[in-house]
């Protein structure tokens, strides 16, 4: 998990009168040093369950401008000329009030740092799937291995909020991806349409664009919080995260910024997080140890950028320890409105490739556990440390590849091993006693087994597991990696159970000998096709494979239960 930052550019006051002395002071955002970048003449409110919001605004000089649906949140105008500071310090120990803030403004990390879109200026057919060609066979998507992708996932039965300047709903690239209900918060009305009359113009289109790219056949639900000058309010952010959450987005794609905390925010995205919605935020492009919020929230998953060429960190990216996972990021291809195409810099891009990666992952199993996609997209790629050293460890465990990420999706991890020798089974994770021949690769997801010579002796690995859900698999192999004792020679019985019944037997018989390469004996790869026998997701969920060294001249050999790999 990453490490949730405190603000710094605001402070958080606590205050709280002697009539609720017991309870919870209400959290005040205020202090000498705030910025500027606060909306003027409004102040948002969170008030205690039953209160009323006519009579606070009676006692406070205040009035009611919106509230965010299913909460006591509300947004409240300011008399002319109030400061909004000094109005947050007098409301202060009202004793319905939990919490208040300024209505913050976010912005997209390119228009922060003025990246600006080169709009390609050739007329260009569009054919799915091939043209252009500097989209589809643009260097960043075959990075990460789009492509190789799509052969076992396209992203089908996805939703991808966009929560961003809009969309182009008529550039053929989007032509059937656009999924309701969407909605114009900035400026409150039910067409979220993409304007160029500002420095953001054409983001949001841009970033869906990139979605596609990914997830062809993903659905995008675009939700206009910020204008064409690339700003947007706490509040327009908050309403969007909830009403795609409510709405049935399975992703929410944030990329924007603010460099410090928005409680606002955060509450919107624990309240999507508790539905099951995973949230992909982009860590800024200030060249800086820094990543911004909402990126830095355990919440989402942290994207930044590396180059679309090499696998170096990109110039302008941030990077950190809560950065969880890099994509390319630096010329960029993309859909800009009026039927065009652009390049675009930043790590709004890359966030938006990992959001279309998180929908091949959802694809085959929407009810996959969040911790289990999130551990996918970020422990499959390529490591980025040893060409990164001055950055090592804050780009994320790897820069994303997606077809790894997917392959991995179709392995079980083992939930135990059971030694017959000694009648003990072991655990992933931790041990149930002592066991000096087991050896657990987490990252690999490997047992390493020692087998004994005689019948009697076998490792069975357990596979069980109740909560698979996915459907009836196409294809099963069981994958065994061993190496041999020297001089040892005979056969492995391979058994597959579906709980305790037989479901079927392989032999693999093994020469005696020595590899040459180690100095030991023989090693190899058995990938035994288990496709016309194991045919149902219940006999995937109860798989235990089982492995017997039959040999007779009392030599030991290793195996390694690589995976039960079900698709």
């Amino acid at each position: 998990m990453k490490r949730k930052k405190m603000p710094t550019i605001f402070k958080l006051t606590c205050f709280c009168t002697l009539i609720l002395a017991l309870a919870l002071p209400p959290f005040i955002a205020s202090g000498d040093d705030f910025n500027d970048d606060y909306r003027p003449g409004e102040i948002i409110v969170t008030l205690r369950a039953g209160a009323n919001i006519n009579q606070f605004n009676a006692r406070n000089g205040t009035f009611t401008l919106e509230t965010l649906p299913g909460t006591t949140t509300y947004r409240l105008g300011l008399q002319a000329g109030a400061d909004v500071e000094l109005k947050l310090n007098e409301i202060a120990s009202d004793p319905d009030l939990i919490s208040a803030q300024p209505n913050f403004e976010h912005q997209s990390p390119e228009v922060r740092q003025r990246s600006l879109a080169f709009i390609d200026q050739r007329s260009l057919a569009f054919i799915d799937g091939q043209s252009p060609v500097n989209f589809y066979g643009q260097p960043p998507a075959l990075r990460v291995r789009i492509n190789e992708a799509h052969q076992i996932s396209r992203g089908a039965g996805v939703k991808v909020a966009v929560i961003d300047t809009g969309i182009d709903f008529y550039h053929p690239l989007l032509a059937g991806k656009i999924i309701g209900p969407y909605y114009d918060f900035a400026a409150n009305d039910p067409s979220p349409v993409d304007e160029l009359t500002g420095p953001g113009g054409g983001h949001g289109t841009f970033v869906a664009g990139l979605i596609a790219l990914a997830a062809p056949d993903a659905r995008v639900m675009p939700l206009r919080a910020f204008g064409s000058d690339g700003r947007g309010s706490s509040f327009n952010i908050a309403r969007a995260i909830r009403h795609a959450a409510n709405y049935g987005a399975h992703i929410i794609n944030m990329s924007f910024g603010l460099l410090d905390e928005d409680e606002l925010i955060e509450n919107a995205m624990e309240y999507a997080e508790a539905r099951k919605v995973v949230l992909v935020a982009s860590a800024g492009n200030a060249n800086l140890e820094q990543v911004n919020y909402p990126a830095m929230d355990d919440a989402t998953i942290a994207v930044t950028a590396t180059n679309s060429w090499n696998d170096y960190k990109a110039s302008f990216a941030n990077y950190g320890l809560s950065v969880d996972v890099s994509a390319p990021g630096a010329g960029i291809y993309s859909a800009f409105p009026g039927n065009r195409w652009a390049w675009w810099d930043g790590t709004s891009f890359s966030t938006a490739l990992i959001s279309g990666e998180a929908a091949l992952l959802l694809a085959p199993n929407l009810a996959l556990d969040r911790n289990v996609l999130r551990g996918k997209i970020t422990g499959y790629g390529q490591p980025l440390d040893a060409i990164n050293n001055n950055y090592a460890g804050k780009l994320g465990s790897v820069r994303a590849d997606f077809r790894a990420a997917l392959e991995a999706l179709s392995m079980l991890e083992a939930t135990s091993v059971y030694d017959n020798k000694t009648g003990k089974a072991y655990r992933p994770g931790g041990l149930n006693g002592d066991e000096p021949k087991r050896d657990l690769n987490t990252a690999a997801e490997e047992f390493k087994c020692e087998i004994e010579s005689g019948p009697t002796y076998w490792w069975q690995t357990d596979y069980a597991d109740p909560a698979y859900n996915a459907p009836n698999p196409s294809s099963v192999f069981v994958n065994i990696n061993y190496r041999s004792e020297t001089g040892w020679a005979g056969t492995l019985k391979v058994d597959y159970y579906r709980g305790s019944t037989l479901m079927a037997s392989a032999y693999l018989p093994v020469n005696s000998g020595q590899d040459s390469s180690t100095g030991k004996g023989q090693k190899g790869l058995f990938r035994w096709n288990l496709s016309g026998v194991v045919a149902t997701r219940a006999a995937v969920a109860s798989g235990k494979v089982r492995i017997t060294n039959q040999s007779i001249n009392g030599k030991k050999v290793w195996v390694t239960f690589s995976s039960l790999e079900a698709r």
